[in-house]
């Protein structure tokens, strides 16, 4: 009996998780654009005669639904790297600099005289003003 008793409240349980695990599953293969590959496939295999009496019909369907997610993606990766270009550009386009020309001569001069120019860095091209910010 209290086997019994195991078995008929573990069945509760499923019956009871089973409409929000099927709610989390058509929800993900909709915003994964996958649902219609899902109804068709399971169309296919809940009518199997149609199927096979409206062959090219079947494949056809099945390509539509398994290409329609393919271009929704590949699609969407385009448009967000178009976007991600189009923003990087207008940033470095309208980028002001920190210091205007004569304070980074004043700034070079001042390392120059701390460092010396045995360090070997280029002071004058590295922060070279307006240059600097667009030729990165």
């Amino acid at each position: 009996m209290d086997f019994m008793l195991k078995q008929l409240l573990i069945v509760l349980a499923l019956l009871a998780i089973t409409p929000y695990i099927i709610g989390i599953v058509l929800t993900l293969l909709a915003k994964l654009r996958l649902l219609p590959l899902g109804v068709c496939g399971l169309v296919f295999s809940c009518l199997p005669t149609w199927a096979a009496m409206h062959g090219l019909l079947s494949i056809g369907l099945l390509a539509a639904c398994a290409l329609y997610p393919i271009f929704y993606w590949t699609l969407r990766c385009i448009r967000w790297r178009q976007e991600e270009r189009y923003y990087k550009n207008y940033l470095l386009a309208t980028a002001k600099p920190r210091f205007t020309e004569e304070e980074t001569a004043w700034m070079v001069a001042q390392r120059e005289k701390k460092n010396g120019v045995e360090d070997g860095i280029d002071y004058d091209s590295y922060n070279a003003g307006d240059e600097y910010w667009f030729n990165r």
